[in-house]
């Protein structure tokens, strides 16, 4: 009789683990065998791909760790169709038509998209209104002889305060929802606003599969970070991997001239960086060490993107992302940023984009010190 019971208590739990949730839709207008290629956001990558079929689709998603940010190509001869949305542990159905695409289908299933729509419609009179400012502006700059600098900043001044606007929503948001994916997402947006001590214990307080998700994670590095490193600071030792899996400290360059590109694979502004990298390799060679550290979160999306731009310097991944310990210890808000640290191992200068007079007069002056 035992063993019965533990055979179906076996049987049970391996009906309930290894239940599926389906991503699935019909939308019209688009022909049987249009590609649908499901991407996670946060990864990078396509991670199930199938077909329209009789004028629909369904995706398994064996892959998915709850809650999740999505994306879906819906892909023709002519056109890259791109569908934003969230998902939890549960079925989700997308409907409507071609023309709907890419905001206004209907999409059911998960609490975390209604959620999203939600705060979208309190803040999309903001939205309009910041539209049509910049296009004001667009048009002043146009009139120079007309509109001055003065009347062009009054402008700008009128656009921040409609932004202050949206922030107050945000905000808002988070503090009568604080379980939800759209208010950590927020939260993580805005983090520079708020002390660690507030976002310990909203973190302390979410749901575990909200910790668990890819931003519950960053959040929690971002807490445990002691110091946001500063020019004039000290840099901080780190390790990662190259493609041959060989390790890297930074302290292996210890007494050189080092540039860290913080990067991604797929940034735009990260890969028209990669010329001037190279050319700098190349020309400063014995007196500089260029470090690529990719936040690509997804080793295939890094290995396939450095392979891609045959990058002739040192690229390396860790494999905790764009937030992870290193990036968050070095204070990094965008990609791609350079921190260029010389040769006693103090930060020189943090550069957000790439500024190639700017880097090439840091590098230059260094060297010159040395």
């Amino acid at each position: 009789m035992k063993a019965k019971f533990l055979l179906l208590f076996f049987l049970f739990n391996s009906l309930v683990f290894c239940q599926i949730s389906t991503i699935s839709g019909t939308i019209t207008g688009f022909k049987d065998s249009t590609k649908v290629w499901l991407g996670d956001t946060d990864l990078g990558n396509i991670i199930e791909k199938t077909t329209v079929k009789n004028g629909s689709f369904i995706l398994t998603n064996k892959y998915r760790i709850s809650p999740k940010r999505y994306y879906l190509f819906m892909i023709t001869d002519s056109t890259r169709y791109v569908i934003n949305f969230f998902a939890e542990n549960n079925s989700i159905q997308i409907n409507g038509d071609i023309k709907d695409l890419p905001d206004n289908l209907k999409i059911t299933g998960s609490k975390y998209f209604d959620d999203k729509l939600l705060l979208d419609k309190k803040i999309e009179p903001f939205k309009t209104k910041i539209d049509s400012i910049n296009k004001i502006i667009i048009a002043k700059k146009k009139d120079t002889i007309t509109f001055s600098k003065s009347n062009i900043n009054k402008d700008r001044e009128n656009r921040s305060l409609i932004e202050k606007n949206i922030l107050n929503e945000e905000l808002n948001y988070i503090k009568l929802n604080p379980n939800s994916l759209i208010s950590l997402l927020n939260l993580y947006s805005n983090k520079d606003i708020f002390d660690k001590k507030y976002l310990k214990k909203y973190y302390l307080n979410l749901k575990n599969d909200l910790k668990k998700s890819d931003y519950g994670v960053n959040l929690k590095t971002l807490i445990e970070t002691k110091k946001i490193l500063q020019e004039g600071d000290k840099s901080q030792d780190f390790t990662a991997n190259d493609i041959n899996g060989k390790k890297h400290n930074l302290s292996d360059y210890k007494g050189k001239i080092i540039i860290i590109d913080f990067t991604q694979t797929f940034c735009h502004g990260c890969v028209e960086a990669v010329a001037g990298l190279k050319d700098f390799e190349i020309k400063y060679k014995d007196k500089i060490k260029i470090i690529s550290f990719c936040g690509d979160k997804s080793e295939k999306t890094w290995r396939e993107g450095i392979e891609k731009q045959k990058q002739n310097y040192l690229s390396i991944w860790d494999g905790n992302g764009l937030f992870g310990k290193v990036q968050e210890n070095y204070g990094i808000k965008a990609t791609p940023t350079f921190v260029i640290i010389d040769s006693t191992g103090k930060i020189s200068k943090k550069i957000i984009g790439f500024e190639k007079d700017e880097i090439t007069s840091q590098i230059e002056e260094l060297i010159n010190k040395t």
